[in-house]
């Protein structure tokens, strides 16, 4: 089985291993979220810029975070590096990149449920609100529509029915 980063809804991760790994801070969720959505490799200045504005060592914050990020995404996934980069084990899923994308519906099965990184607000850290809010808006228009493409599809089905039936 491969993991799973289900970044919809309340976040999680649930690593192939069998465990599931709650990272500890709003802002190594964000961290997580943002390198996972991003790409390509982000420059540690832009990171600092937006998770660690107004911290008295940026630079020593965000190598927390990373550190952080490293023990939960486990073996298999690197991160680090300037640009930072994230390389996910094989097969691992994020459930946000697969409703962007609209693949493998079946292998996300609730994510109607929730926002991206539900809850969480980190009022000192305006560049990330703004991303998280663009990142949320798409993922909710995603979301609806995959909803109403299901429908449609059932919709389709009971007519095909019908007319058979008749």
């Amino acid at each position: 089985m491969a993991a799973v980063i289900q970044l919809i809804g309340q976040p999680i991760i649930h690593r192939d291993d069998g465990r599931d790994v709650r990272l500890r801070g709003k802002k190594t969720w964000g961290l997580l979220a943002f390198m996972s959505l991003t790409d390509r490799p982000v420059a540690r200045q832009q990171l600092v810029r937006m998770l660690s504005p107004e911290a008295d060592d940026p630079l020593g914050a965000l190598r927390w975070a990373l550190s952080e990020l490293r023990r939960g995404v486990g073996d298999g996934a690197s991160v680090g590096g300037d640009p930072v980069t994230l390389r996910l084990a094989a097969g691992t899923v994020v459930d946000a990149r697969q409703v962007l994308s609209g693949t493998d519906r079946t292998a996300v099965s609730d994510v109607e449920s929730g926002e991206l990184l539900d809850g969480l607000y980190l009022a000192d850290c305006p560049e990330f609100e703004l991303w998280l809010t663009g990142q949320r808006a798409l993922i909710a228009a995603a979301q609806v529509a995959r909803i109403n493409a299901d429908a449609d599809l059932r919709a389709g089905r009971q007519w095909d029915r019908l007319r058979r039936s008749a």
